[in-house]
């Protein structure tokens, strides 16, 4: 499995499609869970038998198997038997015409996403050099503490150019690259409490948002690991640290999800919050809750929904127009009325008309959306678009392990923190826009280093 990893997923796979194609559509509602469970299982153990196997383990691919399973694993189960606090994607799920098809293709999708993981690349690697740092700058962090927490108090509206909502995240997660950037290469304890400060600020001002805090979370533990050389074995320091960092995250999604409402508990604070969890994990709410807080019924609802309105002749396949929707959104719809709707707009529209129609959407992975463009040949796009974003990846661990930490660098870092947003179906053009808009403050903080660099 060291040396042949794409054999070993594929002869896995195969065995597991024909399960899925032979046990029956009552059985498979049944063990549907297990089944992703299995594929995922097989692909982790591939990775983690590779050398330097922290580089496959970040991989694009693998962390998109990763959280796509992980909703697969949990979604399938509370889907198909009612959990949450809705049932229409359980009504919904009940109606679906063919799930053995639904199951394999995103059993395929899978297959496609780690063929994509570039094993040759990433084992021709250089080791890394030394850093280049030129000892601790208490100044360089106050500075940047300072600036992320000046963000804090700065709405950032772009509706003028068509965007909905607050952009200072962007502006804020760019701030936490540099500092995390800065604080990997200490070799002091104390850069631990740093880390847990800039975490805890982005979970008081985006509770509401577990993906904005995840992010922060990935970078902070994606540079570390790739920085002090640290691969992934299972030893008991390490199954404790995940145990206990898994729990972590659990209570932190929890203290949000009060903070957000539920349980009536009508706190005004992140500290306060905290105090509810006890009696909040104990209610007869806390299951319903927390499925629909983590999104599982969601993701997988919308993503095999969509699949099957294709499937069943609901929807017609828009032949790409929702993947290159990025290149015509300089132009207004005044301008352009032919221009295309994104995925998440064409889906919604069907499945929740009324919603849309005041605003309201439904995220769609990107599985589905290549479905929903191409059919079964989708699985071949899919297949090009991670070798593309595998490809920007390789590149970036090269020029982190060459003390190249350039505007390329950094903007790919961001690139690479927030790609969940373009595989959980955001769409391309959203995760692309982020993007752009970090590179004017990514450009300024570079002027400013060159600046003091000449004065000194």
């Amino acid at each position: 499995m060291t040396k042949f990893p794409r054999l070993s997923a594929i002869f896995s796979t195969i065995i597991l499609l024909l399960y899925v194609a032979l046990c029956g559509k009552e059985l498979l509602i049944e063990t549907g869970s297990y089944v992703y469970l299995l594929q995922t299982a097989v692909f982790t153990i591939a990775v983690l038998q590779q050398p330097n196997n922290r580089y496959y383990i970040f991989s694009p691919s693998f962390i998109s198997l990763l959280y796509l399973n992980l909703n697969f694993i949990v979604g399938h189960h509370t889907v198909s038997r009612g959990f949450g606090l809705s049932l229409t994607y359980y009504h919904a799920f009940n109606n679906y015409s063919s799930i053995q098809f639904i199951t394999a293709f995103f059993l395929l999708c899978n297959l496609m996403v780690f063929c994509a993981i570039p094993f040759k690349s990433l084992r021709s690697l250089s080791p890394w050099a030394a850093s280049n740092q030129k000892g601790f700058s208490s100044l360089k962090l106050i500075f940047l503490f300072a600036v992320l927490f000046l963000f804090g108090f700065i709405h950032i509206d772009l509706s003028f150019i068509g965007g909905g909502g607050d952009f200072s995240y962007v502006y804020k997660l760019v701030i936490a690259i540099f500092i995390t950037l800065t604080l990997v290469k200490m070799k002091t304890a104390w850069k631990y409490l740093l880390y847990l400060i800039m975490v805890s600020f982005f979970m008081i001002g985006h509770y509401d948002s577990k993906r904005e805090i995840i992010y922060v979370i990935i970078l902070v533990v994606f540079l570390e690991i790739m920085y002090n050389r640290i691969d992934i074995t299972v030893s008991f320091k390490q199954l404790t640290l995940g145990i206990l960092g898994v729990l972590g995250f659990f209570y932190i999604v929890t203290i949000s999800s009060i903070m957000r409402g539920y349980g009536n508990y009508e706190t005004e604070s992140f500290s306060e919050a905290a105090g509810y969890v006890p009696d909040y994990v104990q209610s007869d709410l806390f299951m319903d809750a927390f499925t629909a807080n983590f999104e599982t019924n969601s993701v997988y609802g919308n993503s095999t929904n969509a699949i099957n309105y294709i499937y069943t002749g609901r929807a017609e396949l828009t032949y790409g127009t929702t993947m290159v929707r990025f290149l015509f959104l300089p132009l207004p719809r005044s301008v352009f009325p032919n221009k295309p709707n994104g995925i998440i707009d064409a889906y919604t529209m069907i499945f929740a008309p009324q919603f849309r129609a005041i605003g309201g959407s439904f995220p769609v992975i990107v599985y589905s959306e290549v479905f929903w463009n191409f059919h079964i040949f989708g699985l071949f796009f899919l297949l090009f678009i991670f070798l593309w974003i595998n490809r920007l990846y390789v590149s970036l661990l090269k020029k982190l392990a060459n003390n190249d930490e350039g505007i390329l660098a950094v903007f790919l870092v961001f690139m690479f923190v927030t790609l969940l947003q373009f595989i959980r179906g955001s769409g391309f053009e959203i995760w692309l826009v982020y993007g752009l808009l970090s590179i004017p403050l990514i450009s300024i903080i570079f002027i400013l280093r060159r600046i003091k660099n000449e004065r000194s």
